[in-house]
């Protein structure tokens, strides 16, 4: 119990240093690298449509633009499952950076 207490109040202090040490802040304006995992339910050369299921939970599904320096390791088709990092653009839109087929998906 001592050793928790210990490190609650190491915690803001470390936060604090890195803080003033001029550690880079992330900007709102920069578009933000993320990560999506799912089973491909559509694809084209220009899209790449994703389903995230989850059991009791509605199913999160997320479409991605594909272009010229979009990455595919391993061969993408319908009901694969993938992970996909993509950057997320201000106006709402995904673009697919690189995308990872992982195994084959569970027939529905």
């Amino acid at each position: 119990m001592a050793v928790l207490v210990a490190l609650s109040f190491l915690a803001p202090a470390c936060i604090g240093d890195a803080a003033e040490a001029g550690t880079p802040q992330k900007s709102a304006v920069v578009a933000a690298e993320e990560i999506f995992s799912g089973t491909v339910t559509q694809f084209t050369d220009r899209s790449l449509t994703v389903v995230h299921t989850v059991p009791g939970r509605p199913p999160v599904t997320r479409e991605f633009a594909r272009d010229g320096k979009t990455t595919i390791e391993g061969k993408l088709r319908g009901k694969v499952r993938v992970t996909v990092r993509y950057r997320a653009l201000g106006n709402g839109e995904c673009v697919a950076m690189h995308i990872i087929v992982r195994s084959v998906g569970r027939a529905a």
